[in-house]
């Protein structure tokens, strides 16, 4: 063989080698750029969660701000009702402090139901009449029983 076809082999084979090597260093910097945009990608799509979380805390921390809110102005009302109420059994009892007709026993309770006919006395009742009106309704509800077996 001669030597100008040696040379010639050599020179390709270097000439391969050093293309294979300079293929082989871009696709790996190929490969590196790709994974730096996919870590920065990833930081976006982090970034984005991230406030997203935020704001879903901020929504709920107000949620929760408003819900005090509303317990504390509930209370605030209950607190002012009871005071009314108060108030008015105050206005009550002066009224029945002032009312000419209303007679207090020695034990302080009213008699002023006494002379209202609307007011039953328990005392009154004749146990007949309701037993009466317990077989009434028996009697009254034995039709319809009749009707709705039919």
């Amino acid at each position: 063989m001669d030597a100008p076809l040696i040379i010639a082999i050599i020179a390709a084979v270097i000439v391969v080698i050093v293309a294979v090597a300079w293929i082989a260093r871009r696709q790996s910097a190929a490969r590196l750029e790709e994974r730096r945009e996919r870590a920065a990608e990833t930081r976006d799509l982090a970034a984005v969660a991230s406030l997203d979380a935020d704001r879903q805390a901020a929504e709920a921390a107000e949620r929760a701000a408003r819900a005090e809110h509303e317990r504390l102005s509930a209370e605030q009302q209950q607190l002012e009702a009871d005071r009314q109420r108060q108030e008015a059994a105050a206005l009550h009892q002066q009224a029945d402090e002032l009312d000419p007709d209303i007679d207090r026993d020695a034990d302080g309770i009213d008699d002023a139901d006494s002379n209202d006919p609307t007011v039953l006395d328990p005392s009154d009742l004749d146990t007949n009449d309701l037993d009466r009106s317990e077989e009434q309704a028996e009697i009254d509800l034995r039709p319809a029983d009749r009707t709705q077996t039919s």
